[in-house]
């Protein structure tokens, strides 16, 4: 792997984290509220719910969108060729992590990678989100 190319995939991604600070940290503490949420569960507490079922299962639904996707940089390396520096699964498109507790996938305001590739290239057909910012659904 060219150092160059590789230093500029870091900086690139530290720009991106940095511009999108605010959706990390949503998506670190969901993921927090997740494993609270998983703790009480397990232990048979009752009281408050930290997260709903419904947006766990979003996020599972994410996770597994974002594992099978041909956009997913494990999946590129194997079917496109596509390589990087980057030490962690990501997308290809957006360079968010893949699999992580600050993945985009726990960011429930977030929209899937493939709309940062529409808006980079608005003279190209745009491409299907896999999935889209979540909304709670009220009981």
């Amino acid at each position: 792997m060219n150092l160059i190319k590789g230093i500029g995939e870091y900086l690139n991604m530290v720009k991106n984290g940095v511009k999108h600070g605010d959706q990390i940290i949503e998506a670190v503490r969901t993921a927090a509220r997740v494993k609270e949420q998983n703790k009480r569960n397990d232990l048979g507490e009752g009281g408050e719910v930290i997260i709903s079922d419904e947006a766990i299962a979003e996020i599972m639904r994410r996770k597994d969108l974002c594992a099978s996707c041909e956009f997913n940089s494990r999946n590129a390396a194997k079917e496109r060729n596509y390589n990087s520096s980057l030490p962690f699964e990501h997308c290809t498109l957006c360079k968010c992590r893949i699999g992580y507790e600050d993945g985009k996938e726990y960011c429930l305001s977030c929209n899937c990678g493939m709309l940062a590739w529409n808006e980079r290239n608005p003279d190209l057909p745009p491409m299907e989100l896999k999935w889209k910012a979540f909304e709670e659904i009220k009981k």
